[in-house]
C-alpha cells in the first residue's frame, strides 16, 4: 500500500506540475516546498530538491561555449570577438576614393601619383550686360537681368566677361561651361550662341552701336534653348576660347550671347540673371575644370558599411596597418555609424584620430557602438611628397555563440536507484532562440565531463517526466542555441525533485 500511494501521490503531483507550468505563475523558492503549494506544504509529498539558482552553484558545473554572469546567477551563452577585414585587394569595403590610390598587386592605399582634378567657379563676371538694336546708343549697364531677344522691331544681345587672371598658373584646363540662369521667356525654342568678342568694351559705355559687329561670326558654342515653364540654368562649352585667352592667343574680351536666327519673323526673347541680380547664387557663372601638375598633399578614403548583414552585441575596436607614415606626413581616421555623422574615437563629432606607424589598435568602447553598421574615413596629409600607406584595415565586433553547453556538478542523492521525480527550469527565450534539457543518472560515481553515459532528453517545458533516469549520481545537461548572434537564451534557475 505504501508503494500505492507514493506512485498516486506523484503522479498528482506531475500533473499539478504541467497544469501550474502552463498557467505560468510565480513559485514559492524555499526548500523542500512543492512547484504547486503556493508556499502551503503537501503532506504527501515526500520528494527531497537538489537547487540550483546563484552563481556558486553553477560554477562547480563545466561550461562549453557558455558563460555564468554574477549574482545571483544566469547561464547564457559565451561571447566571442570576430573581425571584419580589408586588405584592399578589392574595392567591395570602399565607397569613395578622393586623390588617393590603390595598388592592385600590393593593396597599399597611399596619396595619388596623378594629376589632381580641381575646379575653379567664377561668379559674378567682371562685367556683364545687354545692347538693343531699337536703342543703338543706349547702355543698360545698370540692369539687374540681361536680355537675347529678336522681333520685327527689336533685337537685344548680352555681354559677359570674366577676370582670369586669379586662375593658378601651371595648370592643364581640360574643360570650361558658361552657365547663365534663365528666369523667364515666351520662347517656344530658340537657337542661342556665344561668340568671342574681338574688342574691348565696357559695362558702363558699351552700346549696341559700339559692339556691332565686334565678335568672331562663327559662334563658339551654340545650344537650342526650350522653355519649359520653370527658371533653368543653361550652359554652353567655352574650353576653346578660355584655353586661348589663358595661353594669350586672344585677348579676354569675353563674349557675345546671340540668337542664331535674329530674322524678326518670329518674336522670341529670354531673360537671363546679370551680375547684379537679386540672388547672387543665379548670377552668370564661368566654372573651370583642370588638372594639377602636382601630386596630391591631401587625400580621403572612405569605406561602405563593413558590418552589413552582421548580428552583434557592440564594436570593440577598430584595427590598422600603416607600413609607412613619413615625417612631415600624417594618416588619421574617423567613424560612423550611418556614414553621414563622423566621429573621432572619444566621440567628438568632426574631428579626427591621428594614426601611428605599424600595427596599431584604437579603442572604441568610449562610442558605445552597438548598431549592426560600420563606417571609417581614412585621411591623408602630406607636405613632403612623400604619402602615407596603409595596408589594411579591421573592426573587432562581438557576438553570441551559436550554441553551447553547461554540464551541472555531479550530485549525490545518497540513494541507490533514486528517482528524479521532476526537474524545472526558469528561463528567457529571446526569438530565435531555445535551450534543450538533459539528464542522466548511474548508482555509481562519474566525472561531470563523463562522456560513456547516455543522455536523456527532456522534451517537455515543464520538465515532469516518468522516463527520467534513475541513479544515486544525477546530472544534468542545458544546450542553448540561437540563429541570432546578438540575442542569447537565459537559464536562471533549475530545481530537480528525486526520492
Amino acid at each position: 500500500m505504501w508503494y500505492l500511494h507514493k506512485f498516486l501521490t506523484t503522479l498528482l503531483l506531475c500533473s499539478l506540475l504541467t497544469v501550474c507550468a502552463k498557467a505560468d505563475v510565480s513559485y514559492s523558492k524555499m526548500a523542500n516546498d512543492t512547484e504547486i503549494s503556493y508556499g502551503n506544504a503537501v503532506a504527501a509529498w515526500t520528494s527531497d530538491e537538489w537547487l540550483q539558482t546563484f552563481e556558486s552553484d553553477f560554477e562547480r558545473g563545466m561550461v562549453q561555449d557558455s558563460d555564468i554572469i554574477a549574482s545571483p546567477g544566469d547561464i547564457l551563452l559565451a561571447v566571442t570577438t570576430d573581425f571584419a577585414t580589408d586588405s584592399y585587394e578589392n574595392s567591395d569595403f570602399i565607397a569613395q576614393e578622393e586623390n588617393v590610390s590603390i595598388d592592385a598587386n600590393t593593396g597599399v592605399v597611399k596619396l595619388s601619383d596623378e594629376p589632381i582634378s580641381l575646379s575653379v567657379t567664377l561668379q559674378p563676371p567682371d562685367a556683364a550686360t545687354y545692347v538693343n538694336s531699337l536703342s543703338s546708343t543706349s547702355n543698360y549697364g545698370s540692369s539687374s537681368s540681361i536680355y537675347v531677344s529678336s522681333s520685327d522691331k527689336e533685337t537685344q544681345r548680352s555681354l559677359i566677361a570674366f577676370n582670369l587672371s586669379d586662375l593658378p598658373s601651371n595648370v592643364h584646363i581640360t574643360s570650361a561651361v558658361l552657365s547663365l540662369y534663365a528666369s523667364s521667356s515666351f520662347s517656344t525654342d530658340e537657337p542661342i550662341g556665344v561668340h568671342r568678342i574681338t574688342s574691348e568694351w565696357s559695362s558702363d559705355t558699351v552700346t549696341w552701336s559700339t559692339v556691332e559687329g565686334n565678335f568672331e561670326d562663327n559662334e563658339t558654342d551654340m545650344k537650342t534653348l526650350v522653355w519649359n515653364g520653370e527658371p533653368q540654368w543653361e550652359n554652353w562649352d567655352v574650353t576653346s576660347d578660355v584655353l586661348n585667352f589663358v595661353s594669350g592667343v586672344y585677348p579676354n574680351y569675353g563674349w557675345l550671347i546671340k540668337g542664331e536666327e535674329e530674322s524678326g519673323e518670329e518674336d522670341t526673347s529670354w531673360e537671363f540673371c546679370g551680375s547684379m541680380c537679386s540672388t547672387p547664387n543665379f548670377a552668370p557663372m564661368l566654372v573651370i575644370y583642370y588638372d594639377s601638375e602636382n601630386q596630391a598633399t591631401t587625400g580621403t578614403l572612405t569605406s561602405t558599411d563593413l558590418l552589413k548583414g552582421k548580428q552583434l552585441l557592440n564594436i570593440k575596436q577598430f584595427n590598422y596597418e600603416a607600413s609607412v607614415i613619413p615625417s612631415d606626413a600624417a594618416l588619421s581616421v574617423q567613424f560612423s555609424v550611418d556614414g553621414e555623422n563622423w566621429f573621432d574615437a572619444n566621440g567628438v563629432e568632426d574631428e579626427w584620430t591621428p594614426c601611428l606607424e605599424g600595427s596599431q589598435t584604437i579603442d572604441l568602447s568610449s562610442l558605445n557602438l552597438s548598431d549592426s553598421s560600420f563606417y571609417y574615413k581614412m585621411h591623408f596629409d602630406t607636405s613632403n611628397g612623400q604619402s602615407p600607406q596603409l595596408d589594411e584595415v579591421s573592426v573587432a565586433y562581438t557576438h553570441y555563440t551559436s550554441n553551447g553547453a553547461y554540464y551541472s556538478p555531479v550530485f549525490d542523492t545518497f540513494y541507490n536507484g533514486s528517482r528524479t521525480d521532476a526537474i524545472f527550469w526558469d528561463i528567457s527565450l529571446p526569438e530565435g532562440t531555445n535551450v534543450v534539457m538533459e539528464m542522466k543518472s548511474s548508482n555509481e560515481l562519474f566525472l561531470k565531463d563523463d562522456n560513456i553515459l547516455t543522455w536523456t532528453t527532456i522534451d517537455t517545458l515543464t520538465g515532469c517526466s516518468s522516463s527520467l533516469p534513475a541513479g544515486r549520481y544525477k546530472q544534468w545537461r542545458v544546450i542553448l542555441v540561437t540563429s541570432n548572434m546578438s540575442q542569447t537564451p537565459i537559464v536562471r534557475e533549475v530545481r530537480v525533485y528525486y526520492h
